[in-house]
């Protein structure tokens, strides 16, 4: 080392000494017998390298009330810091807690955790206190991937303040309202004056709380794991309790994903009323849209509650405000005295307000209903649209007027009524049969000898956990090539991939990398029957390139999210089949093009913009006959491809791959 060296080391050396502060023994006794009711932090001592046990020791000390002080460096912690009950912990101004670096490399692991206990605040004083992580860290090739860093986790606690404080750069959300359990959630919360900075998913996820406040917050800068939203609203099961839940003037802007977004397709009767009022709160410059409310609808989601939009406003988004499966019977959602501006500017397709279906919707949509509600366009197009869908469709309990001005003049004033709403967008009528268990069919090689094809087969892609079957006997070796790509700005690192033997076990065989395409063997395969492939590709979508085994996309219990691709598939109809049907749709502004070939090789159904449901049947002859039919996937006229649906029923649900690797079905 040389002389150099050994002076800036010295020099360091002496700086970190200087910041240090040693303990104050005496005061920390006078805590210990409970002789003081506030303390400061800094009597525990501080370490500008660390001073994790400084801090524990000080927050478990039993006083009342805890001053963080303003020291010349950050307060630095390399482990979770839990809060106890009763304590109030003030931070002064200008003081920063934050995440030790190199450290917090378990997938859960909160910069502060609030459990199981009541009575906590934390406070920032003036102009507030910093609570800071090192997301780029997290993202890095030292971290495993995990959406879990929370600044602040919130589980089963009573009473609960967060006041004035900016969390900025956690490897999750700002602040998480978890559920530890069944009734074990977050009440009486009140979270003010806070700003959440540049998270990682969110810069608030709520899974469950109740009677809790947001107020005077702001939401920003969020970016790197989906949703990446200002809050997102998400119960992960049933029996995740959101009501009373009050967010004003609250601002949400420059995140990359939604401003407020809520996914609530997880609640039940189980849940209690859904009770979410946003007021004075804005959303501008996000990702996507800045209000998108998606929920489910069908049997089971006829559930009480009321979503209320007052006062708010909505501007600047690449996406309009967005209602995804509402329930007609199910949460009211009411806008007053909303302005929504230079919505969906870009794609003169959209409306600046659009309500439809998500995938799998099995009921009437509708529950929605606007009061003063005000769109400013640059566009010449109607303010509100609706596309009809799901498995059921329709519109009903649907109420109010939307304004629409272009260039800041009315040109449209639009009215929802349920006559209306009837008149244009009635139930569907179609066939319903039901989905077959492939556990009641057999199956065997339509073709002798199958070997691998040297072509690629056609694009048929699934997006999410693609789960395809394949026919082997006792001893094959299994060959496949499988490629996982890419979707919007969701980056994983790798898909998954296993295989599950007829007798229930499963196998995992390996990996493909993200944008890549990877090949597999699995010699001996140990039984004979009918095997399932699972790819997991998160929000992404997978396919298989190649096999040396007849092979299909498994299309039940539920209609698979095909993505993107186009091509040709196969299906294989029994003999003696009295009638089936094939549903097709897309999900809002994506559909597809769809042309059915008979056994023949001729054409027998195409339809063209899908994206409502639309329905090829047969019966008669043609059902009985049965054999190899055959689907072309297109991409449509008028819209873009990305998701659509394919469900079939009747007949066993699976869409083989190649005409040269089929598999016969018949009923056992």
């Amino acid at each position: 080392m040389n002389l150099l060296s050994c002076i800036m080391l010295v020099v360091l050396s002496v700086s970190s000494l200087a910041f240090a502060q040693e303990a104050s023994p005496e005061k920390v006794a006078q805590v210990a017998k409970g002789e003081l009711k506030e303390a400061r932090a800094s009597w525990w001592g501080f370490n500008p390298e660390d001073s994790t046990d400084a801090l524990a020791n000080a927050i478990h000390s039993k006083v009342p009330k805890l001053i963080i002080d303003k020291m010349p460096s950050p307060w630095i912690t390399a482990k979770t810091l839990n809060i106890p009950s009763d304590i109030e912990i003030v931070f002064e101004e200008g003081a920063e807690l934050q995440a030790k670096r190199g450290c917090f490399h378990n997938l859960t692991e909160f910069l502060v955790i609030i459990a199981d206990v009541k009575n906590v605040t934390l406070r920032g004083l003036g102009t507030g206190a910093t609570l800071k992580m090192h997301k780029a860290d997290y993202h890095s090739d030292a971290y495993e991937k995990s959406e879990w860093r929370h600044c602040i986790s919130l589980f089963n606690c009573d009473n609960v303040q967060i006041l004035n404080l900016t969390l900025k750069e956690s490897g999750g959300d700002g602040i998480y309202f978890g559920c530890s359990g069944p009734g074990q959630i977050p009440r009486n919360i009140v979270v003010r004056d806070v700003i959440c900075d540049g998270n990682n998913r969110q810069g608030i996820s709520v899974i469950a709380g109740v009677d809790c406040l947001i107020e005077n917050c702001k939401l920003i800068n969020t970016w790197g794991t989906p949703p990446a939203a200002g809050i997102d609203f998400e119960p992960n099961r049933p029996g995740e309790q959101i009501s009373g839940f009050v967010l004003r003037n609250v601002e949400s802007y420059n995140n990359q994903g939604a401003g407020f977004d809520f996914w609530l397709a997880n609640m039940d009767e189980t849940s209690g009323p859904l009770e979410i009022t946003l007021e004075n709160c804005s959303s501008r410059n996000e990702g996507r849209s800045p209000f998108a409310f998606a929920s489910s609808n069908g049997p089971g989601y006829d559930r009480p509650g009321l979503v209320l939009v007052k006062n708010c406003t909505f501007e600047d988004c690449p996406q309009g405000v967005r209602l995804i499966g509402t329930c007609a019977n199910g949460f009211k959602v009411l806008f007053e005295n909303v302005t929504v501006r230079n919505l969906a500017t870009k794609d003169a397709k959209q409306a600046p307000i659009a309500a439809g279906f998500h995938n799998g919707n099995k009921g009437v949509a509708g529950n929605f209903h606007f009061i003063d509600t005000n769109v400013y366009d640059t566009i010449d197009r109607l303010p509100f649209k609706f596309t009809n869908g799901g498995q059921c469709g329709g519109l009903e309990n649907v109420s109010g007027t939307i304004n629409g001005y272009l260039n800041g003049e009315l040109k449209h004033t639009f009215t929802l009524t349920d006559e209306w709403a009837k008149q244009n967008y009635p139930k569907k009528k179609i066939v319903k049969y039901p989905m077959v268990d492939l556990k009641d069919f057999a199956f065997e090689p339509l073709t002798t000898n199958a070997a691998q094809e040297d072509k690629a087969f056609d694009q048929i892609r699934v997006r999410g956990t693609g789960r395809w079957v394949f026919l082997a006997n006792e001893g094959n070796t299994f060959k496949l090539s499988a490629q996982f790509g890419p979707l919007g700005r969701y980056q994983p690192d790798f898909a998954n991939v296993a295989i599950v033997t007829p007798s229930g076990k499963t196998l995992d065989i390996g990996k493909i990398p993200f944008k890549q395409t990877a090949d597999f063997e699995e010699k001996n395969l140990p039984e004979t029957g009918l095997y399932e492939l699972v790819i997991s590709a998160g929000a992404c979508w997978s396919r298989v390139v190649r096999c040396n085994l007849p092979i299909g996309v498994k299309m039940c219990p539920d209609a698979p999210n095909f993505c993107t691709g186009t091509g040709y598939a196969y299906f294989y109809v029994p003999e003696n089949t009295q009638a089936f049907a094939i549903d097709f749709y897309g999900d809002d502004n994506e559909g597809l093009k769809v042309t059915v070939f008979g056994p023949d090789g001729k054409q027998l159904w195409q339809k063209d913009d899908i994206i409502d449901l639309q329905q090829f049947t047969a019966k008669g002859e043609l059902a009985r006959k049965g054999g190899v039919f055959q689907l072309r996937i297109e991409k449509p006229t008028s819209f873009t491809i990305e998701d659509y649906f394919i469900r079939m029923t009747n007949i066993p649900s699976i869409l083989q791959l190649s005409p040269k690797l089929l598999f016969k079905v018949t009923p056992k």
